[in-house]
């Protein structure tokens, strides 16, 4: 996967702890603040709802962030997040 060359930079991703499991659910993000938007702000409730449907216990995970040395690990729900497929901004 690339999304050019930034994907080679350090990227963010939207992560989920349960337990000693660490998954990466979107991302890669080029930026900090826009990761943030999933983790933390207005399209957080969308990705807590997907992965609710995949595993309904998701809604007692721990959801945050995490920054990787590049983007080249795929998220797990990058194709079933909407606005994240729609996010130019990525």
């Amino acid at each position: 996967m690339k999304f050019n060359n930034w994907s080679d930079e350090e990227c963010y991703y939207v992560s989920v702890i349960d337990g000693n499991n660490t998954a990466l659910l979107l991302g890669p993000f080029k930026n900090k603040e826009m990761c943030e938007k999933y983790a933390y702000g207005e399209y957080r409730k969308e990705v807590v709802k997907v992965s609710c449907e995949i595993d309904s216990k998701a809604h007692f995970y721990a959801y945050g962030m995490l920054k990787m040395p590049n983007g080249h690990r795929e998220g797990m729900l990058n194709d079933k997040i909407v606005s994240y497929q729609n996010d130019e901004a990525r």
